[in-house]
């Protein structure tokens, strides 16, 4: 039975279809991420899924859940980064930046790094 489980998820995974139903639960969400919704236990059902517990059918289809998943509220958010480096981590991060900029003629990049790695060399330094 675990061998029939095992090739039926390596064919799921390769096939990335946007519903699937499992009637045994054991295993199965740890070893498949390639799915738009999974729909576990024979309690379950794609009906469910579509009007009432959460999720909906807006699902990827010809194989796109191998890189997305189904649409959820999470896809309407704005998501916004931020990045601050330490005086320190500046110099030393920028010795690399430096060199990885050379490497990729990114000229105004190295630029940008080589300063800060001249204006913080004193802090790094010290410690």
């Amino acid at each position: 039975m675990a061998e029939y489980l095992k090739r039926g998820m390596s064919r799921d995974e390769s096939h990335a279809a946007d519903a699937k139903l499992r009637e045994t639960v054991a295993g199965i969400l740890e070893n498949m991420t390639n799915y738009g919704a999974l729909f576990l236990g024979p309690e379950t059902n794609v009906a469910y899924g579509d009007k009432v517990i959460g999720t909906n059918h807006t699902l990827p289809t010809k194989g796109a859940a191998r890189y997305t998943g189904g649409l959820w509220v999470g896809k309407f958010l704005k998501t916004v980064t931020y990045q601050e480096v330490a005086p320190e981590a500046s110099a030393m991060v920028g010795e690399y930046c430096s060199r990885l900029c050379e490497i990729e003629n990114f000229a105004a990049h190295k630029r940008q790094a080589d300063l800060r790695v001249s204006r913080y060399s004193d802090v790094r330094g010290a410690l």
